[in-house]
């Protein structure tokens, strides 16, 4: 991830391996997020194999990284009107860490972390920020030392959208919650519509079916 900046959205960073037992393009394909393959960077040559993708025999399942966050507010004309705001990016490594914008009006991302308590084991006790898992002392959760990062059992994500249309107006008078749940007004200068959206997911590899 991006050094981290006070008061700046959350950045995410995916890495797996991909799944060469399927042949059909998205699962278990040899792209990243941005359609590219991956055969060609430098550390997966030796394990892409020969022949077309997805069908040959592999060397070994190639290594995918994404990164997701928010890019910096830019001003788009939509109906002969200028609108600020931010665009949801993503960065594979086919692109050497080029960002490409995947879609605007994405205002806010916020990540927060289910940590357990060693006591119940698959339910968060809290969620934190990263930096507050970091600082998390480890635990021994059935005999094992864990650290807090190997303690969390799901992932809240947040997002603020706004919209894009500049005929859909808000009343200066309202207004929204943010990622921190605290309410922000709206202005004369900037009426679009806001919305606070929230889901949590569990992490499959850190829970079990009893959950």
């Amino acid at each position: 991830c991006p050094a981290a900046v006070s008061g700046a959205p959350d950045s995410l960073v995916v890495n797996y391996f991909s799944s060469d037992d399927f042949t059909v393009e998205g699962v278990g394909s040899r792209s990243d997020c941005l359609r590219g393959s991956v055969n060609t960077v430098t550390y997966n040559i030796s394990r892409a194999g020969v022949g077309a993708t997805n069908t040959s025999t592999v060397a070994l399942p190639v290594f995918i990284t994404n990164i997701y966050s928010l890019g910096s507010a830019t001003t788009l004309a939509l109906d002969k009107q200028s609108v600020s705001t931010r665009s949801f990016r993503c960065a594979g490594n086919s692109s050497s860490g080029n960002h490409r914008p995947l879609f605007s009006g994405v205002e806010e991302l916020r990540l927060r972390y289910g940590v357990s308590d060693g006591t119940t084991i698959e339910a968060p006790a809290r969620f934190h920020t990263a930096a507050e898992v970091n600082a998390l002392s480890a635990l021994v959760v059935g005999g094992v030392s864990k650290t807090g990062w190997q303690r969390v059992v799901s992932v809240q994500v947040c997002i603020v959208t706004k919209t894009l249309d500049n005929s859909v107006r808000q009343t200066a008078t309202g207004t929204y919650l943010n990622c921190d749940n605290t309410a922000v007004s709206y202005t004369t200068a900037d009426r679009s519509i806001y919305q606070r959206s929230i889901r949590t997911f569990g992490l499959r590899n850190n829970l079990t079916g009893t959950f």
